[in-house]
C-alpha cells in the first residue's frame, strides 16, 4: 500500500521536470530569428510618448542586434525600431509578446507599412503577465514596428514575435504543462495531507504546507501574482514573493526539526531552529512594507541563509551518522542552487522568471519534492526496519527467556522432592509454633480477663461486657439484672486473722458465686477488693432476687475453714433491673445496685437489697 502510494507521490514531483523541459523545447522551436533593430532612449521626460514621420526624422537611430531575443533598457524613454517584410501573396499574421517588469511604467507599440503614418496598436496584458499584441502585416511589402517603453531602472525584457499560429500552439503548450507541473505538485498536496489526516503524522502537515507554498510561488513566477490582479494598487507589487518564501523556509525548518531527534548534548540545534523560525516569522511584517525589488532582494538574502544554515547543519549531521542527514543535505542544495543563481541575476520576478529559465525553477521544484518524498519513503522504510529489528530482538529475548525457563524448570524438578521435605518440615515447625502461639494469646487474654486470686473475670472484663448486654438488651427489649455482693466485716477478718485468710475468703466467695451461676450466659466479676457483681442477662428481679439469696445463704450456713479455725462469713447483696428505661445508661444500672448494696449494708448487712431503677419523672409524678 505504501509502496503504491510512494510511487504515485514521485510520479507527481518528477512530473513538473519533463514537463518544463517539453515546455522549453516547444517555445524555442516557435521563436522566430530577429536580426538587427534601431534604438533611441533619452530622459522620460524628453522623450515623446508618440510616433510621428517628423520625429521619426529628428531621432539620431543606434544600430543594436537582437541577442536571445531580450531587449536591454536605460532608465527613461526608450524607442525601438524594427523591420518586417511580407514577400508573400497573402496578408501574414503575427503575434508579439513583451514580458512585463514592475519598472516599466508605459508602453506603446505603432506600425507603419510602407510610406504611410505610424498607427498605434494596442498592448494587453495576459494571463501569464505578458504584455502583448496582434500585428498584420500587408502583402508585397515593409513594416516598421515602432515600440516605446517608458522604464525606471534599467532592466532587460524577452521580446518575441512569432506567427499567430505558432504563438496560439506554443502558448496552448505553456499553459497545458504548466497546469500539469502545478496540478502535479497540487496532486502531491492533496496525498500528503490524507496521510497526516489518515495518521496524523506532523511531518506530513509541514510537507503539504511547504509544497503548497512551492506551488503558489510557481504560480507566482509564472506570472499570477498581486500586481496581475491588482494593477491599479502597487502596495501589492513584489508582496506574495517574500510571503511564501519565508513561509516554506519556515515549514522546511520546522520539517526538519520532526525529522531529526537531537541528542542530549546536541539539543542546542533544536533550539538554534526554533529561534530561526521565531526571526523567520517576524521578517515576515516588514514584506508589506517594502517595494518589489527590496522584497526581491531580502527574499533571496533570506532563502541563501536559511539554505546555508539548513545544509551546514544536514552536513554536520551526517558526520554523526543521522538518518537521513545525506537526504536532507540533497533537499536543500537544491533551492539553494536556485537561489545562487536568482542572486547572481538579480532579475525582476514580475517579468517572469520561468520564461527563460522554465527547467530551473519547475525542474529544480520537482527535483526537491522527488527528494523529500523520497527520503519521506526512506523514512518509512528505516521505521518499518526498526521495528522488524525491534520483533526480532524482543523474539531472541523471548526465547532466551523461555530456555531459562526451561532450565529453571528442570532445576526444580530436579529438585522437587527436597524442596517439598523442606517445605513440609517447615510447615509443621510453623504449625507447631502457630499453635503455641495461640496458646499463648489464649492465655494471655484470659490473663488479662480473669482475677488471678477468684478465678473470675476481673474489672476490665465486666466493663466490656456491661457495655455488650446493655446493647442486646435494649436491642431485644429483655430485662437485665446486676448483683452487687460485699464481703461482710472483712477488714476484721484481715485484722484478726491475716490478709492470708482474707485472701482465702476471697477464693471461697468466689466459689459459691461460680457453683450459683447455672447459664453461660451469667458472668461472674471480682469488682475489686472484696466486692463481687454479677451481670444477669434476660433476668427478671424475682430471679435475680432468688439467685442472690441462695448465694447469701449457702455462704452463712458454713463457715469457712483456715488453718483450723473456723471463721464465719456474710455477704450483702444490692440488685438493680434495666427494663429500658427512657435515659438509661450502664452506669446508672451500676449505680441503682450500689445504692441497693448500700441499702443492704445499713439495714444490717447478711442481706438481699433490690433497687428497681425509676425514671425521675415518673418519680417526681408519684411524689405529687
Amino acid at each position: 500500500m505504501f509502496t503504491r502510494f510512494f510511487w504515485l507521490c514521485l510520479a507527481c514531483a518528477l512530473f513538473p521536470v519533463f514537463a518544463a523541459a517539453a515546455n522549453d523545447d516547444g517555445r524555442e522551436r516557435s521563436a522566430p530569428n530577429f536580426g538587427e533593430y534601431h534604438f533611441w532612449h533619452g530622459a522620460l521626460a524628453d522623450a515623446p510618448t508618440e510616433i510621428t514621420a517628423a520625429l521619426e526624422a529628428k531621432f539620431t537611430w543606434q544600430k543594436a542586434s537582437l541577442e536571445n531575443h531580450v531587449l536591454p533598457l536605460s532608465p527613461g524613454g526608450n524607442w525601438l525600431a524594427f523591420q518586417l517584410e511580407n514577400q508573400g501573396e497573402k496578408p501574414e499574421i503575427y503575434y508579439l509578446t513583451l514580458v512585463n517588469s514592475f519598472a516599466v511604467n508605459d508602453a506603446k507599440l505603432y506600425l507603419q507599412h510602407n510610406s504611410s503614418a505610424p498607427v498605434p496598436v494596442a498592448l494587453t496584458l495576459s494571463a501569464d503577465h505578458k504584455r502583448s499584441a496582434t500585428l498584420a502585416l500587408p502583402p508585397q511589402g515593409e513594416t516598421s514596428l515602432y515600440l516605446f517603453i517608458g522604464s525606471e531602472d534599467e532592466v532587460t525584457l524577452p521580446f518575441m514575435l512569432v506567427a499567430e499560429q505558432e504563438s496560439r500552439q506554443a502558448r496552448q503548450e505553456t499553459f497545458f504543462t504548466q497546469g500539469l507541473a502545478l496540478g502535479g505538485i497540487a496532486a502531491l498536496v492533496c496525498a500528503l495531507l490524507l496521510v497526516f489526516v489518515a495518521g496524523g503524522n506532523r511531518q506530513s502537515l509541514f510537507l503539504s504546507g511547504y509544497f503548497l507554498c512551492q506551488l503558489l510561488l510557481l504560480s507566482v513566477l509564472q506570472g499570477r501574482n498581486l500586481a496581475y490582479y491588482f494593477p491599479g494598487m502597487p502596495v501589492f507589487i513584489g508582496l506574495e514573493l517574500p510571503l511564501l518564501s519565508l513561509l516554506s523556509a519556515i515549514l522546511l525548518i520546522l520539517f526538519c526539526q520532526s525529522l531529526f531527534v537531537f541528542k542530549e548534548d546536541e539539543q542546542v540545534f533544536s533550539k538554534v531552529l526554533k529561534w530561526l523560525v521565531i526571526c523567520m516569522s517576524i521578517c515576515l511584517l516588514p514584506t508589506v512594507i517594502f517595494t518589489g525589488p527590496v522584497n526581491l532582494v531580502i527574499t533571496l538574502v533570506l532563502s541563501l541563509l536559511v539554505s546555508l544554515l539548513l545544509l551546514a547543519l544536514a552536513l554536520y549531521l551526517r558526520q554523526k551518522n543521522y538518518r537521513h542527514a545525506t537526504l536532507f543535505a540533497l533537499v536543500v542544495a537544491v533551492p539553494l542552487v536556485c537561489n545562487l543563481f536568482s542572486f547572481a541575476g538579480l532579475g525582476d520576478y514580475s517579468r517572469g522568471l520561468l520564461s527563460g529559465n522554465a527547467a530551473l525553477y519547475t525542474g529544480a521544484a520537482g527535483l526537491q519534492a522527488a527528494l523529500i518524498v523520497f527520503l519521506f519513503g526512506r523514512q518509512f522504510h528505516y521505521k518499518q526496519q526498526d521495528i522488524r529489528a525491534s520483533q526480532q530482538e524482543a523474539l531472541a529475548r523471548a526465547r532466551t527467556s523461555e530456555q531459562a525457563r526451561e532450565e529453571l524448570l528442570a532445576l526444580q524438578e530436579e529438585n522437587q522432592e527436597q524442596l517439598e521435605i523442606r517445605v513440609q518440615e517447615r510447615t509443621l515447625e510453623l504449625n507447631i509454633a502457630l499453635q503455641e502461639l495461640e496458646s499463648a494469646n489464649r492465655e494471655l487474654a484470659k490473663k488479662n480477663t480473669i482475677d488471678e486470686l477468684s478465678g473470675l473475670f476481673n474489672r476490665r472484663h465486666y466493663d466490656k461486657k456491661i457495655l455488650a448486654e446493655y446493647r442486646r438488651s435494649k436491642r431485644n427489649l429483655t430485662p437485665l439484672s446486676i448483683v452487687l455482693i460485699d464481703i461482710d466485716h472483712f477488714k476484721k477478718v484481715n485484722d484478726n486473722y491475716g490478709h492470708l485468710a482474707g485472701d482465702q475468703c476471697i477464693v471461697w466467695v468466689a466459689n459459691h458465686i461460680k457453683q450459683s451461676l447455672k447459664r453461660s450466659a451469667d458472668i461472674g466479676c471480682r469488682y475489686g477488693g472484696e466486692e463481687f457483681c454479677l451481670i444477669l442477662p434476660d433476668t427478671e428481679p424475682l430471679g435475680a432476687y432468688a439467685l442472690a439469696e441462695t448465694l447469701r445463704l449457702a455462704i452463712a450456713e458454713r463457715p469457712m475453714v483456715f488453718e483450723n479455725k473456723e471463721i464465719p462469713l456474710t455477704v450483702s447483696c444490692g440488685i438493680s433491673t434495666y427494663r429500658q428505661q427512657a435515659d438509661v445508661l450502664p452506669e446508672q444500672i451500676f449505680a441503682a445496685a450500689d445504692k441497693a448494696l448500700y441499702n443492704a449494708k445499713d439495714g444490717g448487712r447478711n442481706q438481699v437489697q433490690q433497687q428497681v431503677y425509676i425514671d425521675p419523672l415518673i418519680s417526681e409524678s408519684s411524689h405529687e
